[in-house]
């Protein structure tokens, strides 16, 4: 990659690839700019994870744009959902003497919630639970899974309809 440096937002350096593209130091995720209403533009990571790509490509239901935009919005609260329910290792620690005691409680009543709600889709999704999982939690691709991916994201999105 060409080392053409744009600009350092953020603490962290942006380059211009030889493909005229852009891409962010050190990682190299390709950024882009962003329109935003009433607003300059702003850099962006252009894919988040692999749903997102999915989405961009509009490979989550390509004869369907509106559907590709439902199964999108199914499984980022499935993603959602997973992240607020506690099941994924929190990046900073949470420390509890700084919190007042009916938040505390009320967190615990919505990580309880959200603990619910993907028992419940877990159950819903049945077989496709494991390939939901991977793609949307783990962020792999679903490769040769990608019809029961599809599937599994329609069972989502007929369930929070």
């Amino acid at each position: 990659m060409g080392k053409a440096k744009i600009s350092d937002f953020g603490g962290q350096e942006i380059i211009r690839g030889e493909n005229g593209k852009l891409y962010r130091l050190p990682d190299y995720q390709e950024v882009e700019y962003v329109e935003q209403a009433k607003e300059p533009k702003r850099l962006e990571i252009k894919y988040k994870d692999i749903l997102h790509w999915y989405y961009r490509k509009n490979l989550l239901y390509p004869k369907n744009r509106d559907l590709n935009d439902l199964m999108f919005t199914a499984g980022y609260k499935y993603q959602n959902l997973w992240h607020l329910a506690g099941y994924q290792q929190r990046m900073t620690a949470v420390l509890v003497k700084d919190h007042i005691q009916a938040d505390i409680q009320a967190t615990m009543n919505s990580v309880n919630d959200c603990q619910a709600e993907i028992k419940r889709a877990n159950k819903m999704l049945k077989s496709y639970a494991p390939v939901i999982i991977d793609v949307l939690v783990d962020n792999l691709p679903a490769k040769k899974y990608m019809r029961e991916f599809r599937e599994g994201l329609q069972v989502l999105v007929d369930l929070w309809k």
